[in-house]
């Protein structure tokens, strides 16, 4: 005869049950991660696009034509000629090509994404992203969405900490 182990997993059974991606908690939770990563996101494209990142340098032909017309220099910052992909990660939602959603419990999707065209041609704000993000074309990779970073991390946990907590989840029962 074996050993049978009976575990009661009622208590934990009911509270999984009653979160939802509909709770308050849950919902501010998200939005707070929502912003935190994006925020985290604009900081590191404002840094690799400055040099101080793995982003490879621009192509001296693309300098050129930034420069082209102007007397001094013309912004040569990778990947913000136009500042469309940078505003697209900003932490407030709305901006053109930015794509945020509740996928699941505990789980943002964000990004790049919808049909709001670049303005300088015919493929989208998110096609451009991808085309950079994966190098693809003759585009060298240039790594946008990447995972958040220690510091982020963090914040995320104590946003989801103090809000379960707020709404009566204590850790300690």
């Amino acid at each position: 005869m074996g050993l049978v182990v009976n575990l009661q997993l009622t208590g934990l059974t009911n509270f999984y049950k009653s979160l939802s991606t509909n709770s308050p908690a849950i919902l501010k939770t998200m939005k707070q991660w929502g912003a935190r990563y994006r925020s985290f996101s604009q900081r590191r494209f404002d840094l690799f696009s400055k040099g101080g990142g793995n982003w490879p340098p621009l192509a001296e032909s693309t300098i050129k034509r930034r420069r082209k017309g102007k007397r001094k220099s013309g912004t040569i910052a990778i990947l913000r000629d136009t500042g469309t992909l940078f505003r697209a990660l900003n932490p407030v939602l709305g901006q053109p090509g930015s794509f945020e959603q509740v996928a699941g419990l505990f789980t943002v999707e964000l990004g790049f994404g919808g049909a709001s065209k670049h303005p300088n041609g015919t493929a989208s704000i998110a096609d451009i992203a991808k085309f950079h993000n994966f190098g693809m074309g003759h585009n060298p990779t240039r790594t946008i969405i990447v995972p958040p970073d220690a510091k982020t991390r963090e914040a995320m946990a104590q946003d989801a900490e103090r809000n379960l907590s707020a709404d009566g989840w204590d850790k300690t029962k």
